[in-house]
């Protein structure tokens, strides 16, 4: 495998002989090994592992021919990017499946706050296709208008669409911000950070107003999406996998001026929680409805305290 790769994969035999291509994420450390399990709000996750991410559990999402390739050490069209690529004009920007590299100043993907993001959208209106990203020193895709991580956002941002996109976490793998009005999340992936030790969230909502997620995959890590006090979005057709926290919020949270214990509200419909240590672990002001999802070997469904609801159907 090309020694310049910035992330540590290794095909998986057993998988292989099956016929599909799975690879492994990470150093092999587990969290409580790196003494951070105490962290958790509900319990010692001491048996979280680095797991394989096997395509053939991503569903619809279904990761692109080209992301495979690299990561099974094939030549595909490359880019290395040092600095945030923004998007700041309406209209569809297709990257084409190129594999985008990131090796940004400081390198390193530890959970220091305040990393520059791979990919910034700051336009109403805009629609960002077939990206790819791997590497290192970067914060993911952001959705705001504002600078950071978007707690001080200079507009409203409304009806953004990012479509077959495939982000591998550093501190997360995408953000979205204060003021940000529909925005659909459609056949993405977002896959967990190379340092096993460091890995947290996936996607981080830190405002979620008629957000839309619809077919994408989570892979092993920490939380899959973490949200705020007063979000209102919807999952649909996704898969956490191997995941120790799917949905994670806490309403009291009031980091970057959030108001705290506001209504929250998130849907999931026809949802896969594979083998989640929780689907969900929820505190506060908050209402999970669940419709036609499949909790196949997790641990629990949900842990629940400080009057949240679980609502299954």
């Amino acid at each position: 495998m090309d020694a310049r790769l910035p992330v540590r994969f290794r095909i998986s035999p057993r998988r292989r002989d099956r016929g599909r291509r799975a690879f492994l994420f990470g150093s092999g450390l587990t969290l409580a090994s790196a003494g951070i399990a105490g962290a958790f709000p509900f319990g010692d996750p001491s048996d979280y592992e680095d797991r394989e991410f096997d395509p053939g559990e991503a569903g619809p999402a279904d990761p692109p021919r080209e992301l495979l390739d690299y990561l099974s050490g094939k030549r595909v069209e490359t880019r290395t990017i040092r600095r945030t690529v923004f998007i700041d004009r309406p209209g569809v920007h297709d990257f084409r499946n190129v594999v985008h590299i990131a090796r940004f100043p400081g390198g390193g993907c530890d959970q220091t706050e305040g990393r520059p993001p791979a990919l910034h959208v700051r336009r109403s209106s805009a629609t960002v296709r077939n990206w790819i990203c791997v590497g290192v020193g970067h914060d993911g895709i952001h959705v705001h208008s504002g600078p950071g991580q978007g707690w001080k956002a200079r507009g409203t941002l409304d009806d953004v669409r990012v479509e077959r996109c495939w982000q591998q976490a550093c501190e997360d793998a995408m953000t979205i911000g204060f003021r940000t009005r529909r925005v659909r999340i459609q056949r993405c992936g977002f896959l967990p950070n190379p340092e096993g030790e460091h890995r947290d969230k996936l996607l981080q909502l830190n405002h979620a107003d008629e957000l839309m997620i619809e077919r994408c995959y989570f892979g092993p890590t920490k939380n899959g999406i973490e949200f705020k006090s007063g979000a209102d979005f919807r999952v649909l057709d996704s898969v956490f996998d191997h995941c120790n926290t799917g949905l994670r919020v806490d309403t009291a949270d009031r980091y970057g001026g959030i108001r705290p214990d506001r209504p929250t509200k998130v849907l999931t419909r026809g949802c896969r929680f594979v083998s989640n240590r929780r689907a969900g672990a929820l505190s506060g002001t908050v209402v999970w409805r669940s419709e036609g999802d499949d909790f196949d070997g997790c641990r629990r469904k949900d842990e629940r305290e400080r009057g949240a609801r679980f609502d299954e159907r």
